[in-house]
């Protein structure tokens, strides 16, 4: 091996120290850089397709979804997913559900509409508010099929003594959704608690505007109203649903 010149030797140190320089400063930039995406972990994105987003807390629970009519979820009770028939208005829906600490759905958004080859529709959304380990007991709702519509906002009592989880199980194997209402409603005259009962209705129905209050089994006992014609009616209901008291006078 030929011996390398003293000027070979300075322009080999050159090289390495050249090379060095550029080694320290790329590392500098990539601890930066890392500092930074520790300290900052968002990610901006100009636009996302997505058919289903989860929104999960730090430990991996699930929050919130927001997904399209294949992919929401059905109701949520202790952190498991149920049927979507079991939920009256969800199937075909898109939406947003909210679900609490405990794995549980506590009300949220959807909506969906059906155009059928008779040119018929049905449109319907909800924004509803459940109670804790119940149901929902406010709900803004629109429902809508063409020859009758209604839009309001609606006030529930649900039970408090019996959680929406004992209802279901009592249900279990109920062949369809009247089945099992009439289950719920065993269950809930056994344990003496209430039915569920929609005890406020503020809005309007087929252009009659109205406020309705309803007594704890769910008749309606006052009745005030706008109809189409701008005729204005404030009416007092019995038990039967008979009007004894209104104004102007029948």
């Amino acid at each position: 091996m030929t011996p390398m010149t003293l000027t070979q030797i300075e322009r080999e140190l050159r090289i390495l120290k050249v090379y060095s320089a550029a080694i320290t400063v790329l590392a500098v930039i990539a601890l930066v850089a890392a500092e930074g995406a520790a300290k900052s972990k968002t990610t901006r994105f100009a636009e996302i397709d997505v058919e289903r987003l989860n929104i999960v807390e730090a430990d991996g629970r699930l929050a919130l979804v927001l997904a399209n009519t294949q992919r929401i979820p059905g109701p949520m009770l202790a952190g498991k997913e149920l049927p979507k028939e079991l939920s009256a208005g969800r199937t075909g829906s898109a939406g947003l559900i909210f679900v609490d600490a405990q794995g549980n759905e506590v009300g949220g958004l959807v909506y969906g509409a059906r155009v059928n080859a008779d040119g018929s529709y049905s449109a319907e959304s909800g924004f509803t508010f459940d109670q804790h380990n119940q149901d929902q007991v406010v709900g803004f709702e629109y429902d809508d099929d063409g020859s009758r519509r209604s839009y309001g906002m609606s006030v529930w009592d649900r039970p408090t003594k019996v959680s929406i989880a004992e209802m279901l199980a009592a249900a279990h194997g109920a062949p369809d959704r009247e089945a099992r209402h009439r289950k719920f409603e065993e269950l809930l005259k056994q344990r003496g608690d209430a039915s569920g009962a929609r005890r406020v209705f503020l809005g309007s129905q087929d252009r009659t505007a109205a406020l309705r209050i309803s007594d704890a089994a769910g008749r309606e006992r006052i009745r005030l109203s706008v109809d189409s014609g701008n005729a204005a009616r404030l009416e007092f209901l019995n038990e039967s649903g008979r009007v004894v008291y209104a104004l102007p006078p029948q």
